[in-house]
């Protein structure tokens, strides 16, 4: 009776495995992207003489996808999926080299001569398709072109992205018309863009299309140790902002501050600091401020509260340390969400207790803005 009970119970156990198995479902899996477009970069090497050899090295294709990734592939005899043709190479003249890849066809040219050619002037033929710029962008060169002419022979057009193709400019940190420098095999032209102020996304921040509406950020003027100015809204549109209310006598401070070194030091493209004095003592001076940062190695921006009119005003912080994340936008963020009518105080997101803390906090406020999509 005993073996029958086990035996029954055994068979009941298989029946339940292979009805559990038999109900599930396999999860779909998610479309994958698309390529939709191929551009063509050039390779290094475009002025041959008769009965050369076409050379592919520094020259790719990258495919544009519908999920807005991009992807490059070597321009390389035998890469798979990969076909290019070439015209002979024992006549002179410019040649047209096709680039096969799948659906999409692409190409560039090359230069045959029947002597060695030299290089004695490039123009700008057509100017980059992106001419117009915010503050904080760097430039696109796509859809650029030159004109190459030559001692001898025709002149040739290429890509402003072919390898090769260097740009000298300076940061696009200021609105106005600016000049780009672009260089080739020691040659230089000019062209021209224009960089506008950055402007907030339509409806960011205001509760509209289903987003929350966020509470604004009070401006402030705190001083850097040379006695600069620095308002909060310089960075409005170009970065992020972690504010700390601080003092070189609080040990909660100090403590963290190694943490705000070691994300700054990593991520300083993506964000600021303003490491902000709150300046109540004999001790909290300009020069006791910068041999404390140098100390320690720390290269974020300190700055001082001069008449004590931040810390007590509006941000009125009460303690230290006191932190806050405004987005590039200038608007509060906490990731507990605080409404938008809520004290300043509210929005206090607590003591860096390690790095991922602090990433955390300065990736939420990036990603906020990243991922709003102003309403149709």
């Amino acid at each position: 009776m005993k073996k029958l009970t086990l035996l029954f119970a055994a068979v009941m156990m298989m029946t339940a495995i292979f009805t559990f198995s038999a109900g599930s479902c396999t999860p779909e899996q998610p479309p994958q992207p698309k390529p939709i477009s191929m551009t063509v970069t050039s390779p290094e090497k475009i002025s041959y003489i008769v009965g050369e050899t076409l050379n592919l090295s520094g020259g790719k294709i990258t495919l544009d996808y519908d999920d807005y990734t991009k992807r490059d592939i070597a321009l390389e005899w035998g890469v798979v999926g990969l076909d290019i043709s070439h015209e002979d190479f024992s006549t002179p003249g410019v040649k047209t080299v096709w680039v096969e890849y799948k659906d999409f066809e692409g190409t560039f040219t090359v230069l045959v001569s029947e002597d060695v050619v030299t290089l004695v002037l490039i123009t700008v033929s057509k100017t980059p398709t992106k001419t117009l710029y915010e503050v904080g962008d760097s430039l696109d060169p796509e859809g650029g072109e030159l004109n190459l002419v030559y001692d001898k022979g025709p002149s040739q057009k290429i890509a402003m992205t072919t390898a090769g193709v260097t740009f000298d400019y300076n940061p696009f940190a200021s609105v106005g018309v600016k000049s780009i420098t672009v260089k080739y095999e020691g040659k230089t032209a000019v062209f021209s863009v224009t960089i506008d102020a950055p402007k907030k996304p339509d409806g960011y921040g205001e509760g509209v299309g289903g987003y929350a509406r966020l509470k604004e950020a009070p401006d402030f003027t705190v001083y850097k140790l040379d006695g600069t100015a620095v308002k909060l809204s310089d960075y409005y549109g170009k970065k992020p902002v972690f504010i700390s209310f601080w003092a070189t006598w609080c040990g909660p401070c100090k403590a963290e501050m190694p943490h705000f070194r070691d994300v700054y030091n990593e991520m300083s493209d993506k964000f600021e600091i303003l490491a902000v004095n709150i300046y109540d003592s004999a001790s909290e001076t300009p020069a006791n401020i910068s041999s404390f940062m140098q100390s320690n190695n720390y290269k974020f921006l300190a700055v001082y509260d001069k008449n004590r009119n931040v810390s007590t005003g509006v941000w009125n912080t009460g303690f230290v340390p006191a932190n806050y994340m405004v987005d590039k936008w200038g608007y509060l963020y906490n990731s507990s969400n605080p409404v938008w009518t809520a004290s300043v105080a509210s929005f206090n997101v607590g003591t860096m207790a390690n790095v991922n803390a602090m990433k955390t906090i300065v990736n939420g406020a990036i990603n906020r803005v990243a991922n709003y999509k102003p309403p149709a």
